[in-house]
């Protein structure tokens, strides 16, 4: 989806696209709430996380765009946090009363993260005020981490 304006630059399918699609559905399979950008909207991340637990679900995900793309005159425009992961999840505490961040960077086979996603990796998995993990996977990896 790309917003009003804007034209995003669509390039060839790469491992990285394929796995990206792949884990989508693992993590729609795997009992989270996919909220897509028009969804996504609509709530607040804590307000969407709540009607999950309410409905018996491990949590919610979005697909977190980072990039750019040119305008109607022709201007490029930035628009995300660079380095930000690929998907974000909040999944549901085991007590329900609380959420846990997971950031998923999707990687092909030998796919390295740039310098930006190695500073927001450092950041993420550096705090202590909650319980987050960011994490640079592909599909197989994903089992232990979904639950």
């Amino acid at each position: 989806m790309s917003s009003p304006g804007l034209r995003l630059r669509r390039g060839k399918k790469t491992p990285e696209t394929t796995a990206l699609q792949a884990i989508i559905r693992m993590i729609t399979l795997k009992g989270y709430l996919w909220l897509e950008p028009g969804e996504f909207r609509r709530f607040t991340p804590s307000q969407a996380a709540t009607i999950a637990a309410g409905r018996g679900l491990k949590g919610i995900a979005w697909r977190s765009n980072t990039g750019g793309a040119s305008d109607d005159r022709n201007q490029f425009v930035l628009f995300g946090v660079p380095g930000h992961p690929d998907i974000t999840l909040l999944k549901v505490s085991p007590d329900r009363h609380a959420f846990h961040w997971i950031g998923l960077e999707v990687k092909g086979m030998g796919g390295r993260l740039n310098e930006n996603q190695e500073r927001f990796h450092a950041l993420v998995n550096g705090m202590t005020t909650m319980p987050s993990i960011y994490v640079v996977t592909q599909p197989i990896d994903l089992e232990e981490i979904l639950g």
